[in-house]
């Protein structure tokens, strides 16, 4: 039975774990949960997100980071950057260079596509918004009619 191309090089990725030639996944893993900051911007913080303390506001962005990236294809990234590939996935420069240090090939887009990736997270959010509000306008609207 023949393997395809990526589960070939996935295959080669744990090999060279066992080799242990670079250090584990789980070591990688907690250094960014470690290390992984997030840049105080006081505007949006004092205008935007209101009676909340702002240590539990920077433990919450960084528990959603990490369970929304550091999952099962940062995992297969990291694998196939094992056997030869470039690291290409969206995660931050500081992020980038911390993984740089650990002897992983990092690619030169990997904040572009970070930046990308909030974007879209950021307009998906607000559709999600937009969404709501015009379901409880409809449902006001069609409540006053059949009052009428």
């Amino acid at each position: 039975m023949k393997l395809f191309q990526n589960e070939k090089n996935l295959l080669k990725g744990y090999e060279a774990l066992k080799q242990n030639k670079f250090k584990n996944i789980l070591h990688l893993r907690s250094l960014i949960e470690e290390k992984f900051k997030v840049k105080k911007n006081i505007f949006i913080f004092s205008h935007l997100i209101k009676n909340i303390d702002y240590e539990d506001f920077l433990k919450n962005i960084k528990s959603n980071f990490i369970y929304e990236n550091l999952n099962y294809n940062f995992n297969k990234k990291l694998l196939l950057s094992l056997t030869g590939k470039k690291f290409d996935f969206a995660m931050p420069t500081e992020l980038n260079l911390l993984i740089k240090n650990e002897n992983y090939t990092v690619s030169i887009f990997n904040n572009i596509f970070w930046k990308f990736f909030l974007i879209k997270h950021i307009v998906k959010q607000y559709l999600k918004v937009i969404y709501k509000i015009r379901l409880i306008l409809n449902k006001d609207y069609r409540h006053t009619q059949i009052k009428s």
